[in-house]
């Protein structure tokens, strides 16, 4: 019998492993203005290293390679070095026995026929054009060129009003920019071949919030030239900004309210918020640009007249159009583009998708802003999810009793709400927990672990929390409080969460501030629950079965059986509200509706309104009018008389109409059900 072994890479492995890692780093985080020549050498060279040598090809070809190339670098070699080097190369691709040499030789082939010129530059000038064309990866990354190390090192040194200065040079847009940049810059910011690339995006975000608002300088005499621009987006803008410093006078014709374009009318609040926008806008405006909104051109005024009444004409009217997929059904009716649903939403026009189901198309930028955008809209019914999970959210919310009552409000009865948060900034007003707070910072250094606050911008989140109102509450005691008033029972708070879930390296980051749990359980119906405290379990169970069958009776019309379901319920629990016993009466519907009580809608409000659940499209609507010694054909009257259906054109499907009365002196319930068409 064999003895078990494992195998266990050397020492020498190990570390070649690291240096495979590292490698991959740096190669991930190449940057602009590398040699792609001298690039293709090492990589030549990696290559040959990984080969068994079996193959002459691979061998003493892809050695023969290195040393022509080699050549080219060091200014040793002529033009025809770099005719013999693509032939060597070719030669090698087509004779070598496996994909290690005829791939490196094909790397070659590519690298000699993209950028044969920068070959050619080495051998007869010694110098890389790469190297010349882009000198600093970060600025030639960027689309606007801004001086990325510029305004870095000013912003280093508290000086924001010239680093905003500095990237107005190339960029009027700093603050819109600051919030909405994809920042590309950074993939290819050198600082990433030892760790990681410097976060230039925030050392913008943080120069523009910080920065006094400065007027623009006119940096040349007044030329007496007149420009006209039609389109004030973030092109017009600039151009017209641009323009205005070198002295000449420019008017910017827009044909929307507000100046701005897509900036304005495509980039939701949430990532651009219009104060940030009007901030850059308002400097662009201080050179003296003379602006015309709420006008067409070829409506209002005629192309012909701009360009006789300018020296010259630009036009950047933008691209504010959708694209097609190409699809059938793409043009049918509630098929809209995220461009024109932005656009509704930014100019206060937006659609109303309370009770309706959304599909998006795409999971770009744009799809997911249409996706938040819409949810803000009502797209989310009452009463439709099981469980909500929130972490680290509430502490920063303006107003957190609203994020609360809209969590109860889209949770089904009995479901369940998840809260995770903390007392992150409590320091900051209580010196015992700022002295807890310093400790931490000594225990993280002290066990020479990252020290998790380092990583954000301390001040910035401070004041943030300073303006939030949870930020000086005693938490989670106002948790239980509010949601125990606020439609949700059995409310349970678990204060040791955080020793079972953090890691050891969170625990000493955060041992002044502990994550706690909120677990909180949406209340059941109360008129049901009073209910069941007045009746045993099988009157219950009896009160469940008529509601269906009262249900039932309601899509049929049948107006006797609905009058005798509401006797039924009116004797059996009399105790409740007369509203109440109705309620339950019509218990059944929660499955399938969304109930409303007191329906805003016409001059009035309607007593009940069930629409239905988006399962359940083929149910009928359900106006519902309860009168006292009145006429049953009195309700379906007051409903139509207050127009309580105005609210309900955004819905499509059957509508009824539901009168009730209860003569109180006969005790008997009377019904009327009338289809209606709005």
């Amino acid at each position: 019998m064999s003895r078990l072994s494992i195998e266990t890479p050397g020492r020498a492995q190990n570390v070649l492993d690291g240096l495979h890692r590292d490698m991959e780093r740096r190669i991930g985080a190449s940057a602009y203005g590398l040699c792609p020549v001298d690039m293709s050498l090492n990589y030549l060279r990696l290559c040959h290293a990984q080969t068994c040598g079996k193959c002459v090809p691979c061998r003493i070809g892809l050695g023969q390679l290195e040393v022509l190339i080699e050549q080219v670098l060091d200014r040793t070699a002529t033009m025809e070095t770099i005719n013999i080097i693509e032939r060597t190369a070719k030669v090698i691709a087509d004779s070598a026995g496996c994909a290690i040499g005829y791939e490196a030789a094909h790397m070659v082939l590519k690298g000699i026929r993209g950028f044969r010129e920068d070959y050619e530059e080495h051998v007869q000038h010694g110098r890389c054009i790469s190297v010349l064309s882009y000198p600093v990866p970060c600025v030639s990354a960027c689309p606007a060129h801004v001086d990325v190390p510029g305004y870095v090192a000013l912003v280093n040194e508290g000086r924001y009003e010239e680093a905003v200065k500095l990237i107005r040079k190339d960029n009027p847009f700093p603050s819109a920019c600051a919030y909405v940049c994809e920042h590309p810059c950074e993939a290819h910011c050198r600082r990433a071949m030892v760790d990681d690339a410097i976060n230039i995006c925030g050392l913008k975000r943080f120069a523009v919030d910080h920065a006094k608002a400065e007027p623009a300088k006119i940096l040349y005499e007044k030329t007496g030239k007149t420009v006209g621009i039609i389109g004030g987006g973030p092109g017009g803008l600039t151009a017209a900004y641009y323009l205005a410093q070198m002295g000449h006078q420019v008017t910017v014709y827009e044909q929307r309210p507000k100046l701005g374009g897509m900036l304005r009318y495509g980039i939701p609040d949430y990532r651009l918020p219009q104060e940030v926008l009007e901030r850059d806008i308002e400097h662009i405006l201080t050179t003296g640009i003379n602006v015309i909104t709420d006008v067409s051109i070829g409506r209002d005024v005629t192309m012909e007249d701009i360009q006789k009444s300018y020296d010259a004409v630009y036009i950047s009217i933008g691209a504010h159009n959708d694209k097609k997929i190409g699809i059938e059904g793409e043009d049918a009716e509630n098929v809209v583009s995220a461009v024109s649903l932005l656009r509704r939403i930014d100019e206060g026009n937006a659609p109303d998708f309370t009770g309706k189901r959304i599909c998006v198309i795409g999971g770009g930028n744009v799809s997911m802003d249409a996706t938040r955008t819409a949810n803000t809209t009502g797209s989310t019914e009452d009463d439709v999810l099981d469980v909500v999970i929130s972490r680290n959210l509430t502490w920063n919310l303006k107003e957190p009793e609203r994020a609360y009552r809209e969590w109860c409000r889209v949770l089904k009865p009995g479901g369940k709400l998840l809260n995770f948060d903390a007392n992150w900034y409590g320091y900051l007003y209580d010196e015992e927990k700022r002295q807890s707070y310093e400790e931490d910072r000594r225990s993280v250094e002290s066990e020479n672990l990252d020290d998790h606050y380092l990583c954000t911008d301390i001040d910035r989140m401070e004041k943030i929390a300073l303006q939030m109102p949870l930020s000086a509450i005693n938490r989670p005691s106002w948790d239980r409080k509010f949601l125990k008033e606020n439609g949700f029972s059995s409310v349970a708070v678990d204060t040791g969460i955080w020793d079972r879930v953090w890691s050891q390296e969170e625990k000493l980051n955060y041992h002044s501030t502990p994550m706690f749990m909120v677990s909180a359980v949406k209340e059941v119906s109360q008129e049901y629950v009073n209910a069941i405290s007045t009746m045993d379990w099988h009157e219950v169970i009896d009160s469940v079965e008529a509601s269906k069958n009262l249900l039932e009776a309601l899509w049929m019309q049948d107006e006797e059986a609905v009058a005798a379901g509401i006797d039924k319920a009116h004797r059996e629990i009399s105790i409740l509200q007369y509203n109440n016993e109705n309620s339950l009466a019509l218990y059944a519907e929660r499955n399938f509706y969304t109930i409303h009580r007191e329906f805003p809608g016409g001059k009035g409000f309607a007593d009940m309104v069930f629409l239905p659940r988006k399962k359940f499209p083929d149910k009928p609507e359900l106006v519902i009018e309860l009168k006292w010694d009145h006429s049953a054909q009195g309700a379906i009257t007051q409903i139509k008389q207050k127009q309580y259906c105005e609210s309900l054109k955004k819905y499509h499907g059957n509508l009824l109409l539901v009168g009730i009365n209860y003569d109180t002196k006969s005790r008997i319930h009377t019904c009327k059900i009338e289809p209606f068409s709005l």
